[in-house]
């Protein structure tokens, strides 16, 4: 009886490390997907408000909007933002947006293709 208790503990520590690495992996995975989204050329609209204070959004992440009290902090706000706006997209398999410099270029590539 001693042997089957210890075996189920076991198999039970060796499960839940198993879930541990598989999560690890996952993450490793959506953490170099946002990297790479993140390298891309986003339009950055940085808008002044009416209180001093700085509005920021990237123009093709519907929803990916941040601010700060100066431009400078609200663009760091925004890469926050777009990180966690990425991250969510990702996770739950939605398709993100092309910069538009990307989508322009990848039409022109196409034209260029079919002549």
């Amino acid at each position: 009886m001693e042997y089957i208790v210890i075996s189920i503990f076991a198999i039970i520590v060796f499960l839940t490390k198993i879930d541990a690495f598989i999560r690890l992996k996952k993450e490793t995975e959506i953490e170099k997907k946002v990297k790479e989204y993140m390298k891309l050329p986003y339009t950055i609209k940085l808008i002044p408000e009416y209180d001093g204070t700085w509005f920021v959004e990237i123009e093709e992440l519907p929803g990916c909007m941040s601010e700060g009290d100066t431009p400078e902090e609200a663009l760091i706000m925004i890469k926050d933002a777009m990180k966690g706006w990425l991250e969510s997209c990702i996770e739950r398999g939605i398709e993100i947006p092309l910069p538009k410099y990307a989508k322009e270029v990848k039409n022109e590539i196409q034209r260029n293709l079919e002549k």
